[in-house]
């Protein structure tokens, strides 16, 4: 694939930043190094040096800064790496598709809490090209790695003749069980049904977990105000559908 090379640097960076909290390194990059319409990867590799005093880990946010030539600019986070701790390097980055009229592009780290020390090394942003046969070959994969044959006996009964039978088999349980998490204010609103009928129809999914209703913050927004209703009724329309 097509790479942009960028600085390969060993950074140790203190984000002594006063009230500002998006101060960190970064990359500039500009056309003709990258194309409106195209597709990027950012990769580098961090690792944290020291936690400020009263943390034991910090958020790390890759962040990305895009700037139009009318001078309008818009922020986007890449990807966020919570809870990193000092002594191991970690792979951060993440992808993009550029608009149209880009003037600029800004690729940083950011840490909210002032006097973090870290390092930042092998930094590359790579071009994604499509693969115009990604269908085929993925359902050559499902093919090969997901369906096995089956073997269908069927005795003759006397006086019922087999020519024309259909014969349907339903699975009822996979090897490997899937599922999906789910929101339970919009599961219990009927406004929002097409939600329940996504997962229920689409995903078909053999486990279900709710989002944060079960959390103690999504229970206790405000004191003395316990809610589990959205929860119980989420929980119990799961179990109806096995």
């Amino acid at each position: 694939m097509p790479t942009i090379d960028l600085p390969k640097i060993s950074m140790k960076q203190n984000n002594d930043i006063g009230s500002n909290k998006w101060a960190g390194l970064g990359y500039f990059i500009q056309p003709p190094d990258v194309t409106s319409g195209k597709l990027y990867a950012f990769v580098g590799h961090f690792k944290l040096e020291n936690p400020v005093t009263g943390f034991l880990y910090h958020e790390v946010i890759v962040k990305l800064r895009i700037e139009k030539l009318d001078g309008k600019k818009s922020y986007s986070n890449l990807s966020i790496h919570p809870r990193l701790r000092p002594g191991s390097w970690h792979e951060v980055g993440g992808d993009f598709k550029l608009p149209e009229n880009f003037k600029e592009v800004k690729i940083y780290i950011q840490i909210d809490e002032a006097g973090v020390n870290y390092h930042f090394d092998d930094a590359s942003l790579f071009e994604l090209l499509p693969d115009p046969n990604w269908k085929t070959n993925a359902q050559s994969d499902i093919d090969q790695n997901r369906k096995v044959k089956m073997n269908i006996i069927v005795r003759k009964v006397k006086g019922i003749k087999l020519k024309g039978f259909t014969i349907e088999v339903e699975q009822k349980r996979s090897e490997f069980g899937h599922g999906t998490a789910v929101q339970a204010k919009l599961w219990t609103n009927s406004s929002y049904s097409v939600f329940k009928d996504f997962v229920h129809n689409t995903l078909k999914p053999e486990w279900g977990v709710l989002i944060n209703a079960l959390k103690w913050k999504g229970m206790r927004w405000t004191e003395n105000n316990l809610r589990f209703e959205d929860a119980n009724a989420t929980i119990n329309d799961l179990l109806d559908h096995g």
